[in-house]
């Protein structure tokens, strides 16, 4: 009786420790998450070890839209130490405290024009730090579309060679098929060939490789897509390929400019050009097989 009495005790803890600890194995940030509604996230347990005023000393980006909405990340210290408030000049439309050197904040409407971004929390509000602290709102420039004859300007089966895993090749565009004020670009991009399951990303030269890809395919498979992707500076754009080897063929098929650049309605022209998407990348398809 006194074995039975003994196990009828033991088993419903070791139960609920099983289950405490399968959960860790399976998801740790969730199981973080659920704790914090008892105190617990990403500044530990309780606040108390933190304080001091906010300080700030960059933000990425460091400029957007008049329109609000950009989601930026803010450094510095001093955030765990109960943040109520991050001001773009005005307040932000959301605030995400991610650990106590690091914030990501979403932009407000506002006027064009440079701002000290400032962080306030339990102790005061972080004293101006220009340049590191400073956002611009810029008003945004007008564009249109101007659709193109498809032409084809990389195919690496004859130039450039073929993509290894991680491998990338630069394209340039502006000033030599576009005009050199176009800000982004419509290609069709196809791959060809892969040798395992794997995907392009597309993106500006110059800057950070987007963790999203533009098309995937399984290997021995041909993959077609219609990709808008915005310009560097220098007019190039960068093509990525994640894993195994790979091939790309790349058809332009039209540009966005400022106004005084574009030939028709941005929205008529691109409407034209993806109802005539299939087709193309069909067509492109059979192309690229041969």
């Amino acid at each position: 009786m006194l074995k039975r009495s003994l196990v009828a005790k033991v088993l419903p803890g070791l139960a609920v420790s099983g289950v405490l600890i399968a959960s860790i194995v399976a998801s740790p940030a969730g199981l973080l998450s659920s704790l914090s509604g008892y105190g617990y996230g990403v500044c530990g347990y309780g606040y108390s070890a933190f304080g001091g005023t906010a300080t700030v000393t960059g933000l990425s980006p460091t400029s957007g839209t008049t329109a609000g909405g950009t989601a930026v990340f803010i450094t510095g210290s001093g955030f765990c130490n109960t943040v109520s408030a991050v001001t773009f000049g005005t307040p932000a439309q959301s605030i995400n405290v991610l650990a106590d050197t690091l914030i990501q904040a979403v932009t407000p409407a506002h006027a064009a024009g440079t701002v000290d971004v400032r962080v306030t929390n339990a102790a005061g509000t972080s004293a101006i730090n220009a340049p590191a602290d400073q956002y611009t709102f810029v008003t945004p420039t007008p564009s249109v579309y101007t659709a193109l004859s498809p032409q084809r300007i990389l195919d690496t089966r004859t130039n450039s060679g073929t993509l290894g895993p991680g491998g990338s090749v630069n394209l340039s565009i502006g000033g030599i098929y576009v005009p050199a004020n176009a800000t982004s670009v419509v290609l069709n991009v196809t791959s060809v060939d892969g040798s395992t399951a794997g995907f392009f990303t597309i993106y500006p030269t110059g800057g950070t490789t987007p963790t999203a890809s533009n098309l995937n395919w399984v290997a021995g498979e041909t993959v077609p897509n219609l990709v808008s992707v915005g310009l560097s500076p220098s007019g190039d754009v960068t093509i990525f390929n994640g894993l195994g080897s790979a091939d790309a063929v790349v058809d332009l098929e039209g540009y966005f400019a400022p106004a005084s650049g574009g030939s028709t309605s941005g929205l008529e022209s691109l409407t034209r050009v993806l109802q005539a998407a299939r087709p193309t990348q069909e067509r492109r398809l059979l192309q690229a097989r041969h």
